[in-house]
């Protein structure tokens, strides 16, 4: 085959595998993602290295444990000079996007406090550090991704890219979610 496939990973955040239509559940319905797996590749054997999401994610994008690329646990950055699948693609002509959650980084306060994120919710939300659309800080290429549109956090707790589609829409619930942010920030400082 000479023509470059176009690959697509959709990773759903805490979902159990037996809550799709397409691994067996007759209740929930999931037709989208029931027809992706129809015309997919679907994973079936799979083994979560470590169940927190840094680890995991790091595992996923790396071929690697977590005792060998040393993100142990959320709040453990993945340093940037280990190989990721996506660094491949691109180097071999791929363009590589990622579009939500990616979590590679910490996005509430890390082991070491001198250490900086990408992906820090307060940075995204604190007008005291955000002067400029953080956007157009945001390190790329970021783990193998030429372009990123994340978001850091969960549930109402939510930033990143998301926050300035937010402004751009409805910037009175933007404000609310970054409010939000800082707060939820401000009880893990130590």
């Amino acid at each position: 085959m000479s023509e470059k496939m176009n690959v697509l990973f959709i990773i759903t955040d805490a979902q159990r595998v037996d809550h799709l239509g397409c691994y067996g559940n007759k209740t929930l319905k999931t037709p989208n993602i029931d027809m992706l797996a129809n015309e997919s590749v679907r994973f079936t054997n799979y083994f979560c290295t470590n169940p927190i999401c840094m680890p995991n994610r790091a595992t996923m994008i790396t071929g690697l444990y977590p005792n060998v690329h040393g993100v142990r646990s959320n709040g453990m950055k993945l340093r940037k000079d280990i190989p990721t699948i996506l660094d491949t693609l691109r180097n071999r002509g791929w363009h590589t996007s990622a579009i939500g959650k990616i979590h590679h980084q910490f996005w509430m306060n890390p082991f070491k406090h001198k250490t900086l994120s990408a992906e820090n919710i307060a940075t995204w939300a604190d007008p005291k550090v955000r002067k400029d659309p953080v956007r157009e800080k945001f390190p790329l290429p970021y783990y193998g991704y030429d372009e990123v549109e994340v978001v850091v956090g969960n549930g109402s707790i939510c930033s990143g890219h998301y926050i300035e589609w937010l402004e751009e829409r409805s910037p009175s619930i933007a404000e609310e979610v970054k409010q939000r942010c800082l707060n939820y920030d401000s009880l893990f400082k130590l």
